[in-house]
């Protein structure tokens, strides 16, 4: 049975043509929602079992041997159920672990760029406060800044670049990054 809607209707259909009354499934990252979902809406009970409560049940791991005895272990009562939150909750939980997620790539990021202004002794830490002052320093990754650019420069970014010293030195900033430096930067 596919784990699609298709699929999933299919097997509602099987569970209400033979009256089943009860329905176990092991818990598998995300990819047991959809079908969790919509037990719960077409009103059938299901349990959805925690894997280190299964993996007590199993032999050899395949999908149709781990399926009976989930399904024995679940007619003896020996799952206890996990918590199937509401469809409102569970995109705000995911939201959340996303967001905290991106946050700590963001933090890595800025830890490695850190680590590139130290190596190249790079002052200019608070170009990385300000959407302008990134673009900046992207111009320095892609060595876009050219004698002919660094007046452009002093003009758009005067704010971030107050003189022809920090203007010569953020030139000298680019012109030390190896290839590599510059594709990660």
């Amino acid at each position: 049975m596919l784990n699609n809607y298709v699929g999933i209707n299919r097997l509602i259909k099987i569970i209400r043509r033979y009256k089943v009354i009860s329905v176990a499934v092991e818990s598998t990252a995300q990819y047991h929602f959809k079908l969790v979902f919509e037990m719960v809406n077409n009103g059938i009970d299901i349990l959805v079992a925690n894997p280190q409560q299964t993996k007590t049940t199993q032999g050899k791991k395949t999908n149709k041997f781990d399926a009976r005895r989930i399904a024995v272990a679940h007619r003896d009562s020996r799952l206890k159920p996990s918590l199937i939150p509401l469809v409102e909750l569970f995109n705000l939980r995911k939201a959340v672990r996303y967001r905290y997620k991106i946050i700590n790539e963001k933090t890595k990021i800025k830890q490695r760029v850190n680590q590139i202004f130290h190596q190249k002794d790079f002052k200019y830490k608070k170009l990385l406060n300000s959407k302008q002052g990134l673009e900046l320093l992207s111009l320095a990754s892609i060595r876009a800044v050219d004698d002919k650019s660094l007046s452009v420069i002093k003009g758009n970014y005067s704010y971030l670049v107050k003189d022809e010293t920090q203007i010569k030195e953020f030139k000298n900033f680019q012109d030390k990054f190896d290839e590599i430096e510059s594709v990660t930067f």
